[in-house]
């Protein structure tokens, strides 16, 4: 009849691979009786490998408080998601993705957490969507795509100590057009370095957005393009920034800052380097 709220399942191996979801959750967690957790036995990685384009785990009916840990997830599709969806409230700790035909990630849910997790070998991006979530201590590598899209009008999240590298397209980028300031986006302690559009790129000077103790490196590898860019305006009208670094050699026809100028906020508090 399906898990309860504050069950757990340990997986204690790898299972045979499929051609559809291999989880598809139908029970929510509650307050009172905690989350409908899965998590792989301690010492090994179980992987759930999917062979064509559905997703490896899939929120049905957006059940609440989901819980997944020690996981490897291989999606072998031409397109689809690793995950997608998980339901209001649930938490993604320690899975890998190691590979899918689409995003990694797709975001339908709000308030999930991605937590000391990896991404790699995605055919369209790391992470994305536009719900409410925190992002921390994640490594999202060698991606196509944009290494973590958040694409909502109103983004609220935290994003924070993650490692972004060699992502085809952005390493971070808020691609909404805000109309309002009660949401806040939270960048704190990431790095970004060696993607192929900009490290950071917001696309509306609306957005408002936090951006503090983070390093930007060698992102933007073509002319046009920028380590760190605001494409609409200045990022102080809205946001604050601080304490970072911003470093770009010029290769490429690339360059450093777009719409952002360092110290706005904070006397000598970042540093740049051509």
């Amino acid at each position: 009849g399906g898990m309860r709220a504050g069950d757990e399942a340990i997986y204690n191996n790898s299972p045979a691979a499929r051609t559809s979801s291999f989880v598809t959750s139908l029970v929510a967690g509650t307050g009172a009786a905690g989350y409908v957790k899965h998590r792989g036995k301690t010492g090994t990685r179980p992987v759930f490998n999917v062979t064509n384009t559905a997703s490896v785990l899939t929120g049905s009916g957006g059940q609440a408080l989901q819980w997944w840990e020690n996981f490897e997830l291989d999606q072998d599709g031409a397109s689809g998601a690793a995950i997608s969806g998980l339901g209001p409230g649930g938490i993604i700790y320690n899975v890998k993705i190691s590979d899918a035909g689409g995003v990694g990630y797709s975001i339908s849910d709000t308030g999930t957490s991605f937590i000391a997790g990896e991404i790699t070998g995605t055919g369209s991006g790391g992470i994305s969507g536009a719900a409410f979530s925190a992002f921390i201590g994640n490594y999202l590598h060698d991606l196509t795509g944009d290494g973590l899209l958040l694409s909502g009008n109103g983004q609220s999240c935290v994003v924070s100590k993650n490692i972004l590298d060699s992502c085809s397209g952005r390493a971070i980028n808020l691609s909404g057009a805000p109309t309002t300031y009660t949401h806040i986006a939270f960048f704190d302690g990431n790095t970004a370095f060696g993607c192929g559009s900009s490290g950071f790129e917001v696309a509306d000077q609306d957005t408002h957005a936090l951006m503090i103790n983070s390093i930007f490196s060698e992102n933007g590898d073509a002319a046009g393009e920028y380590n760190v860019e605001w494409v609409a305006g200045a990022a102080e009208y809205a946001s604050f920034h601080g304490w970072n670094v911003f470093y770009h050699s010029g290769g490429g026809g690339g360059a450093n800052l777009s719409g952002l100028t360092v110290n706005a906020q904070v006397a000598a508090s970042e540093f740049i380097t051509d």
